[in-house]
């Protein structure tokens, strides 16, 4: 079992917030890749441009609570450019990590089985 912790999350990009929402992103990407715990950071548009798909995965609670951290002054643009569906996070989280995703109404998962390869 991994101590990584992911989340996926998808969303509707709002009416005429596509160019805001790209704008976003170059923004938090810079401020993300700096980041040593993070690993993945992908943003996935449907061909239509209407729906956002996200998957992130950090090393550990303690990351992924710097990167909020990280980004937590640019967020707002975030929710003013995309309706969420529901955020499933995968991992065994901190309690202070759970805290913070159960404001954005986020559902939490426990390992069944499976193995994570290194150094992929």
């Amino acid at each position: 079992m991994t101590r990584n912790i992911y989340w996926t999350l998808s969303g509707t990009v709002k009416e005429n917030q596509l160019d805001a929402l790209k704008s976003f992103l170059e923004k938090v990407l810079a401020k993300t890749i700096s980041e040593p715990g993070c690993i993945n950071y992908e943003f996935w548009l449907s061909e239509s441009c209407k729906k956002l798909y996200v998957f992130e995965r950090y090393i550990n609670s303690d990351a992924c609570l710097l990167h909020f951290e990280n980004i937590s002054e640019d967020l707002p643009v975030f929710f003013e450019c995309v309706e969420l569906d529901p955020i499933v996070v995968l991992g065994e989280v901190s309690d202070t990590l759970k805290k913070e995703f159960k404001r954005l109404g986020a559902s939490f998962t426990t390992f069944f089985k499976g193995y994570t390869k290194q150094d992929n």
